[in-house]
């Protein structure tokens, strides 16, 4: 797999080949920014939206702690006028580190502690205190 690195991915980036088609696996293009997924779905299919299938979509806030739960937003939809062309695929980035400002913290509760906790998508995803501790056995009857 491919590995990125730019003022997206400073630590760098994965990815999937096959989940791009080949001719923009190498791709320049202007960037439509969204700032979070809700203005992702208010926007895409809006008739003024300045997008075609030249631009390179980015979908900010969308990682471990952007978006709790690292949910698959990157999968973005294309713009209604750019799927009228025929067009099927465009480059879409979600960023969940370029200057991101977190939202107010959660009183309390798991997604409080997820969200004070979590690793970046970079350092695996995973919880700040459970690193370094995997390998354990779970036995049968702890279950």
């Amino acid at each position: 797999m491919p590995v990125l690195k730019g003022n997206l991915a400073p630590n760098g980036a994965v990815i999937k080949p096959s989940a791009a088609t080949p001719h923009l696996l190498k791709h320049r293009g202007r960037a439509v920014v969204f700032e979070n997924i809700e203005e992702l779905h208010a926007k895409i299919d809006d008739e003024s939206l300045d997008i075609d299938e030249h631009c390179i979509m980015v979908l900010k806030g969308a990682g471990p702690k952007g978006y709790p739960g690292f949910a698959e937003v990157g999968n973005m939809p294309l713009p209604k006028k750019v799927l009228q062309k025929g067009i099927t695929d465009m480059v879409r980035i979600s960023d969940g580190r370029a200057a991101w400002q977190p939202p107010a913290p959660p009183a309390r509760g798991y997604y409080k502690l997820y969200v004070e906790h979590v690793l970046q998508a970079d350092q695996g995803a995973d919880l700040d205190f459970l690193v370094g501790s995997s390998g354990a056995p779970v036995p049968r009857d702890s279950h």
